[in-house]
């Protein structure tokens, strides 16, 4: 389950006040029963306590803030668990979830759709029968993220006396996840051209256009 708890201190008070105080008016609207409201109170009002104390500049100490910090993850701990459990829980409403802040379940899975856009490939360092290449995305040439849904790259190669112009020349060379990747070759390639062709895959194979050709001496 996607971690929808607020990670802020002054967002997350309110987030736990918002949920107890729902939880504490009708537990079984939740799937719950009084116990289930307690333990939610009783966690709440150690974490706001240890909270407003470690905010407070008069009051604020290394102490306070460890204490802070430690009922943090102990209420965190607890309504993580006990949303998780109402987010399951079919017999509650979806209007019911949404008010106490939790993210509903896709029920029906959002299509990967096929990459459209191309990855950039440039050259980082080039050695004796190496070569290390970089890629990004066109949209984004100076991140090296990945577009979203996208598995990596593949990654095609024509190696001979002069340049190639079109992918069919080339052979695959693999699929990479991560960029830089390192590229060697064989000594018999050594002085020869390496023409480098790339495009985006997803998950389920579906593969992006092509992007332009990198042409590079093999030294």
């Amino acid at each position: 389950m996607a971690d929808f708890i607020p990670a802020r201190d002054a967002e997350l008070d309110a987030w736990l006040l918002n949920f107890k105080t729902l939880v504490a008016a009708d537990p079984t609207a939740y799937g719950l029963i009084t116990a289930n409201a307690t333990a939610l109170n009783t966690a709440y009002a150690n974490w706001h306590a240890a909270y407003v104390t470690a905010s407070d500049p008069s009051t604020r100490t290394p102490v306070a803030v460890a204490e802070k910090n430690g009922e943090k993850l102990v209420a965190k701990a607890l309504f993580r668990e006990i949303a998780a459990y109402v987010r399951g829980n079919p017999t509650v409403p979806d209007a019911n979830k949404l008010a106490l802040g939790i993210r509903l379940v896709d029920p029906v899975p959002t299509p990967i759709p096929p990459p459209t856009t191309r990855p950039v490939v440039g050259l980082q360092f080039a050695g004796p029968l190496s070569q290390t290449l970089v890629w990004a995305d066109e949209t984004t040439p100076l991140k090296r993220a990945k577009p979203a849904g996208v598995a990596g790259v593949l990654l095609y190669k024509s190696v001979g006396t002069v340049a190639a112009t079109d992918p069919a020349q080339a052979t695959f060379d693999g699929l990479y996840t991560r960029t830089p990747q390192a590229i060697t070759f064989e000594a018999s390639q050594q002085g020869k051209v390496c023409t480098y062709f790339a495009r985006w895959t997803n998950s389920k194979g579906e593969e992006g256009p092509w992007s332009t050709p990198l042409v590079v001496n093999v030294m």
